[in-house]
């Protein structure tokens, strides 16, 4: 029920009290431009800190978090014996709080989110404090899918598939596979709208960081899928580094121009873990990377790396531009931005604008899709069992127009959807308040 390209404040009450007040501003009312940031292995800390007031000062329209998210389970190997420490979730909440007051956070899990206690295959604790946007399949709770504009993003649990660390492998008995090929083949229907798809993991399927390398569970289960549906950007944490490969499909190279891609031909992979936890410098010697695989780590020889990989905290900024036709061309302009501002790495990412079908009618009934512009403090509340917690949002005019290329308006669909008196079985009934 909110309306497009309309700023809106929010206040959030637990048990009749103001607790926190933000604002957001919701998608305009066709293909515009717009802006996101991203990157994995997070933490909480002087990094950490340092790279979120870069992101607040790039004011990107949603945030994307490849997994490893706060290091409360200290260990990320799935099992009893983790050294786990949940209080770090309440201090990530309130070193990100001035950001995720109003931008969307779209978080996947990593193997530091598998925590010791819980059920859901360990996630019960970060789902209970983190919801997730989208939808997901039954098996798989966190997976989702985004439309945002004229890209279409998919978040995926490559702990599902990895041969690394093995604890949940496989705990979706392939549904989450299935599901991800019946997103990615709607997301490429002639009329979607959507022009460029990212799919957003955590076990990167290509890099050739020291420390953890490639996935070849990634490679196994899901990179055929992404040949299959061009997918264009693959975005990765799990190694602490920044790394870019050329364009690939079928793990082969699809084109050698490091600064202009055609993503029609190749999907670029890049692994953006630099986001604040200790950062893993070393990497393989040039031409070769190591990869696991089903029977265990092997070396290979590769041309996809550049020159560009780097061990600095880095977070990876992207800015949409979508054709206005069908004979245009959409472009994605991809840059990695250091702590201090200095660009790292730049690439231009092109295809052709897809037909552009008519506005999305509002979902009615119970909305799924949890409220992640709120404040640390009332999203805890929102997401507590036995606390009543109400959002109440107030209308303000829409902004003035701005000129800047470099903070485009947003383009999303709401995060906050509207709800109406049918319950969906099982629900509780709307808080009236």
């Amino acid at each position: 029920g909110l309306q497009p390209g309309t700023d809106y404040t929010y206040r959030v009450l637990v048990d009749g009290t103001p607790a926190s007040t933000g604002q957001f501003r919701t998608a305009g009312g066709g293909p515009e431009p717009f802006r996101f940031t991203a990157f994995g292995d997070q933490g909480v800390g002087y990094h950490s800190a340092l790279l979120l007031r870069r992101v607040a000062a790039l004011k990107p329209a949603v945030h994307v978090l490849a997994g490893d998210i706060c290091y409360a389970n200290q260990n990320g190997r799935g099992g009893p014996g983790d050294i786990f420490h949940p209080q770090i979730w309440d201090a990530w909440l309130v070193q990100n709080d001035p950001v995720t007051a109003s931008v969307p956070f779209l978080s996947v899990l990593g193997n530091h989110e598998m925590e010791p206690g819980f059920d859901t295959h360990g996630y019960a604790g970060v789902l209970a404090r983190l919801p997730l946007p989208g939808q997901s399949p039954l098996e798989c709770p966190a997976s989702w899918s985004v439309r945002y504009g004229t890209v279409g993003f998919v978040g995926l649990d490559s702990n599902d598939v990895s041969y690394e660390l093995p604890a949940n492998r496989r705990y979706t008995a392939g549904a989450q596979t299935r599901w991800l090929r019946s997103t990615l083949a709607e997301m490429r229907r002639p009329g979607s709208g959507i022009d460029f798809i990212v799919a957003v993991l955590h076990h990167g399927p290509y890099s050739s960081n020291e420390a953890h390398a490639s996935e070849g569970g990634v490679r196994d289960e899901w990179v055929p899928l992404f040949d299959r549906y061009a997918v264009d950007l693959v975005i990765a944490g799990h190694n602490h580094c920044y790394e870019r490969t050329l364009p690939l499909r079928g793990g082969s190279v699809a084109g050698y121009d490091a600064d202009h891609v055609d993503s029609t031909v190749g999907t670029t992979y890049i692994t953006a873990g630099g986001g604040g936890a200790n950062s893993t410098p070393t990497f393989i010697q040039d031409g070769l990377s190591r990869v696991t695989t089903a029977a265990g780590p092997s070396v290979e020889t590769v041309e996809w790396t550049l020159p560009s990989r780097t061990g600095e905290h880095v977070v990876l900024v992207g800015d949409v531009d979508p054709g206005t036709g069908p004979d245009q061309v959409s472009t994605l302009r991809l840059r990695a931005i250091d702590e201090s501002g200095r660009t790292r790495d730049s690439v231009v990412l092109r295809r052709p604008a897809s037909a552009r079908p008519g506005p999305p009618a509002p979902a009615g009934g119970w909305s799924r899709t949890g409220l992640v512009v709120a404040g640390s403090v009332g999203a805890a509340a929102l997401a507590a069992g036995g606390v009543t917690g109400v959002a109440a949002l107030r209308r303000r005019p829409p902004s003035p127009p701005t000129v800047d290329p470099l903070a485009p308006k947003v383009v999303i669909r709401p995060l906050v959807e509207r709800r109406d008196d049918r319950a969906a079985p099982g629900d509780a009934p709307p808080d009236r308040r």
